[in-house]
């Protein structure tokens, strides 16, 4: 006896084992013809067999008028090609999906080893709901080279887990006659019919979410309300009204483990990637080679909105540009410990000079920690961007710490100027123009984390206090004119100190007073 091995699933070469042939079913595959019951007739004998069977389809063009279903193990869906095999949605199939794999949640009990490949699915513009690909309660499975055209949704997998996903193309240009609210393109979500609710051990490579350039004609490129372990590498997702890719924390089952690399989220009219939920606490994602783009339409790049409730999130080598408010909004106090490594916020604020900041972190909001990157000047054009501040933190930003990152080339300033006791920055790169401070107050606020200011007197001649900050903090004032500094205050000297024409003082914040490192007269 031969064997033939076929995606996991060994068949008997015996005539009740051979792969079946939707033809052979009834199924005429001519575009024409309702090819649904010949189709599933196909599926329900594979079920019948103890190991089950593979389900062939020939070239062609099926015409589906219902959904056709797999709840059996081991029963795979082959088409010959993307390039040759179609399944296509009648018209007047407007609800429901197209191809399901489904266990059975009422008993908790999952199928395995089943799969889908090498098919192109189009769908029609009158679909009010349904995906194309629905799995749920399924493990141990496949889903290769699969391409779907319009439609409602695509992709939904629920409560499945040890998913391979490879080569999935979505591509919608058309907008439903009921309109788009509500409608996501791939989504992983929960059922709590299963001893698994949320997906797991998921793994989805070299996909395409798209819809069109000039519109928007979905709400969501990527959805997850839940997860154990998800990995999204070598993907484009694009054309979103809402965000290409969001994670909502909105079921008592946590988002957990979620892995990103390589992914572009090009041009959208909302968010680029969106964080929101406070059902259940997200934990561990990590983001990798990220390229967040707006396009001159887009919203904001990447937007922790507020309640938002995140923690433990790692970013590197993310580029967010072309939005029109901010490259990053972080307004939630929930969404914390966040490590941003080589983070570059360029030429947001887009369509408007001084509109929004480059980074912003919200009043309440931190334990963010930023190393190197740089949030301004695009340096390939070597023009200024049109962003308020590189980053703007709010009074009342807490724990954040700024090391290494040039945030020169804004329209206003590099940083704002707030009191920052909580707030650790050195070795930030400033505009010239930053350094230079016209006194007149005495009690001056500088950028935060600056390390060098060149004081020119203006209403007043005197300073009597600096504004605190963290602790370590250095700074060097250089005078153009004849200023006092009072020692009376929160400046510790160690004698008089009135300044000639570019004489320099120098100070360390012990977390309570400028203490005098030393002086220079000129």
């Amino acid at each position: 006896m031969s064997l033939t091995k076929i995606r996991g699933a060994i068949f008997d070469s015996a005539d009740n084992h051979l792969p079946v042939n939707v033809k052979d079913y009834g199924a005429k595959g001519d575009g024409v013809t309702d090819d649904t019951s010949a189709i599933q007739a196909a599926i329900d004998y594979a079920e019948s067999l103890t190991d089950g069977v593979a389900v062939l389809f020939p070239a062609g063009n099926y015409l589906l008028k219902a959904g056709i279903s797999v709840d059996s193990s081991n029963v795979i869906l082959k088409g010959e090609s993307r390039s040759t095999v179609t399944i296509t949605r009648d018209s007047t199939f407007t609800t429901g999906n197209t191809i399901s794999f489904t266990g059975d949640d009422s008993s908790g009990s999952i199928i395995n080893n089943v799969g889908l490949e090498n098919v192109y699915i189009i769908g029609n513009i009158s679909q009010t709901a349904g995906v194309h690909v629905y799995v749920e309660g399924v493990t141990k499975s496949y889903f290769h080279n699969i391409e779907c055209l319009n439609g409602w949704g695509a992709f939904e997998f629920q409560a499945s887990t040890q998913l391979d996903l490879y080569g999935l193309y979505v591509f919608n240009n058309a907008d439903p006659t009921s309109g788009h609210s509500g409608r996501k393109l791939l989504q992983f979500t929960t059922n709590t019919g299963y001893a698994s609710a949320s997906c797991g051990d998921v793994f989805l490579t070299n996909f395409n979410v798209r819809g069109n350039v000039s519109a928007a004609y979905f709400d969501t490129g990527i959805y997850c309300d839940s997860a154990d372990g998800i990995w999204l590498s070598n993907g484009h997702v694009q054309g979103s009204d809402v965000a290409n890719i969001q994670f909502d924390a909105a079921q008592t089952e946590p988002i957990g483990l979620i892995f990103i690399d390589n992914v572009m989220l090009d041009k959208c009219w909302g968010y680029g990637l969106h964080f929101k939920g406070s059902t259940s606490v997200a934990r561990n994602l990590s983001f990798n080679n990220l390229h967040v783009k707006g396009a001159g339409t887009g919203t904001v790049g990447i937007y922790a909105e507020s309640g938002a409730t995140f923690y433990g999130l790692n970013f590197n080598g993310i580029n967010v540009n072309q939005f029109n408010e901010q490259g990053l909004l972080i307004a939630s106090t929930e969404f914390k410990n966040s490590i941003w490594t080589g983070l570059q916020c360029i030429a947001n604020s887009y369509n408007t000079v001084n509109n929004a900041s480059g980074i912003v972190v919200n009043s309440g909001c931190g334990y963010v920690y930023f190393y190197g990157g740089l949030s301004g000047r695009d340096a390939t054009a070597v023009t200024d961007s049109n962003q308020e501040y590189g980053m703007a933190l709010n009074a009342g930003a807490v724990e954040v710490t700024i090391d290494g990152m040039d945030l020169r080339g804004n329209a206003t300033a590099s940083i704002n100027s707030i009191t920052a006791n909580t707030i650790v920055a050195r070795n930030l790169l400033f505009d010239d123009a930053d350094r230079n401070y016209t006194l007149d107050t005495l009690n001056p606020i500088f950028p935060v984390g600056i390390d060098f200011v060149r004081i020119t007197n203006g209403a007043q001649t005197q300073i009597n206090n600096l504004i605190s900050a963290s602790t370590g903090q250095r700074i060097t004032l250089m005078f153009v004119g004849v200023t006092t500094v009072s020692g009376a205050g929160n400046m510790k000297l160690d004698s008089a100190y009135v300044s000639t024409s570019n004489s320099t003082i120098s100070f360390l914040y012990d977390g309570t007073n400028w203490l005098e490192t030393g002086r220079s007269i000129v």
